[in-house]
């Protein structure tokens, strides 16, 4: 092997090792912005990765002389031999080893600019390449179905934890929401924290002293809000302030409906749909009516004998074409 074949040799070595160094580079620095360090330590890595590639690019240059030099004494040698046996010369395969020459260098300025490029669009080409990987298996071959691969452009919003003012209608669906969310992800300690945040005004107050115990601010807040009495008595209370609908009030109407069955959900929903369905609630609920509409009720109620909730409801089937017009108003 002659010196200069040698030298090529050392120089190609050299040049990979450098690409290789850089290519380390790069993904350490890819990982760096994925995961968000701070700028410190992405500037150190930054300058590494400059380094390395003033390095590849000497080491390039080197090599790209030694292959010129190399590559010349072979055409020469080449030439001498051709022209002793046939007039043409094939300089295709010259063109298309320089041709080589220049694509490797075109990958390489390619691959460097991507590294030098800053820490935010490394982020968010690699978050492209990821989608654009995930959708590719979407792509079926030419005898099946065809889908198409171009990701999706909305972004959906992230769910919203769950918030509590005080309000006793709706600690039972606040409760299970939020256990439902969180309990099974987080720790105690972690999920404490989060309840403070979910938590408003008097509530949050309440909790204050209680530290870091998770059951016991639980515990707490059963004992307040929790109770299906104070349920009971505000849904009471509710109805009792309602307004009683005059004759041709048919919005109003819709509107006692709408309230006697939230309000019957939500005491079954603490487990008490009994005191929603008694003779004292239907009395009072009675005191809302118009006389027409009692009468109704009152009729449906010696017809069938069902709740007195699903009494309410066949009077508010007696009244659809009024609803309809309420919901078509509204």
């Amino acid at each position: 092997m002659s010196e200069s074949s040698e030298a090529l040799k050392a120089a190609k070595i050299q040049r990979r090792s450098a690409k290789a160094a850089l290519t380390r580079l790069g993904k350490a620095l890819n990982h760096l912005c994925e995961n968000e360090r701070p700028a410190e330590e992405v500037s150190n890595y930054l300058i590494k990765v400059e380094q390395a590639f003033d390095n590849v690019v000497s080491k390039h240059e080197l090599y790209a002389n030694l292959i010129d030099q190399d590559e010349q004494n072979d055409w020469n040698a080449k030439h001498t031999e051709r022209k002793n046996t046939s007039p043409e010369i094939s300089e295709p395969s010259i063109s298309n080893e320089n041709n080589v020459i220049d694509i490797s260098t075109i990958n390489d300025e390619v691959s460097i600019e991507t590294v030098c490029c800053p820490p935010e669009f490394l982020q968010n080409n690699l978050e492209q390449n990821t989608s654009q990987s995930a959708s590719q298996p979407e792509v079926s071959n030419e005898a099946g179905p065809a889908y198409n691969s171009t990701p999706c452009g909305f972004r959906m919003e992230k769910p919203k934890l769950p918030k509590f003012c005080g309000d006793v209608r709706e600690y039972a669906i606040f409760r299970a929401d939020f256990k439902h969310a969180i309990e099974s992800r987080y720790s105690k300690r972690e999920t404490i924290t989060l309840l403070r945040t979910c938590l408003k005004e008097k509530p949050l107050e309440l909790i204050k002293g209680i530290g870091s115990d998770y059951d016991a601010a639980w515990e707490y807040l059963d004992s307040i809000y929790g109770d299906p009495r104070f349920v009971s008595d505000t849904i009471t209370q509710d109805i009792a302030k309602f307004k009683p609908v005059e004759k041709g009030e048919d919005v109003r109407f819709c509107d006692l409906v709408h309230l006697v069955r939230r309000s019957y959900n939500m005491l079954k929903e603490v487990g008490v749909p009994s005191d929603m369905d008694n003779s004292h609630m239907l009395s009072i609920v009675e005191q809302k009516m118009c006389p027409d509409d009692r009468k109704v009720w009152s009729r449906d109620l010696e017809r069938a004998k069902t709740s007195n909730a699903e009494c309410f409801d066949d009077v508010d089937d007696e009244r659809d074409e009024v609803a309809h017009a309420c919901d078509s108003s509204s």
